[in-house]
């Protein structure tokens, strides 16, 4: 049975990232996939995945570009036998993919909303600087496929 993580930089709550990745759960190849989710979720998602037998892995919320979270989740794929990534977020897809390169396993990215539409819109030079380097970076991990298998465009 292949494990995929399922990550998220955000509590999963209630909307339409939520109704993706519950979608995925009950959709998906039961008997072929096991799921785990690497995200905060509230407590009424947790109830409603818990009954599918998913399991859990709470991520803390840092800076989306702290080596802290890259590390932790390696840490998580490695020790739940992860066999792929599957981020839904910009900031998850970051961290997701390079953890996911380290353990050397695939990463797939869905992305829900464009990337220009995260990270703020302050113009103070920090802001502007964090923002182009975020950018960069994504780009190029979705230009090179030792990083990103597939890109998923809802």
């Amino acid at each position: 049975m292949e494990r995929i993580a399922l990550l998220y930089d955000s509590v999963l709550d209630f909307g339409g990232v939520e109704n993706h990745i519950l979608s995925i759960l009950t959709k998906g190849e039961q008997s072929r996939f096991k799921y785990l989710i690497f995200s905060n979720v509230s407590p009424r998602f947790a109830d409603l995945i818990m009954e599918l037998g998913v399991e859990i892995i709470p991520i803390p919320r840092r800076h989306p570009l702290n080596p802290l979270t890259i590390l932790q989740l390696y840490r998580g794929l490695r020790e739940k036998k992860i066999d792929l990534v599957h981020a839904h977020s910009p900031t998850s897809a970051l961290w997701g993919r390079i953890a996911a390169y380290l353990v050397n396993i695939p990463a797939v990215v869905t992305v829900h909303l464009p990337v220009s539409r995260y990270h703020g819109d302050l113009k103070r030079p920090r802001s502007v600087f964090g923002r182009r380097v975020y950018r960069g970076l994504d780009r190029w991990l979705n230009h090179h496929s030792r990083f990103t298998k597939k890109i998923i465009y809802v």
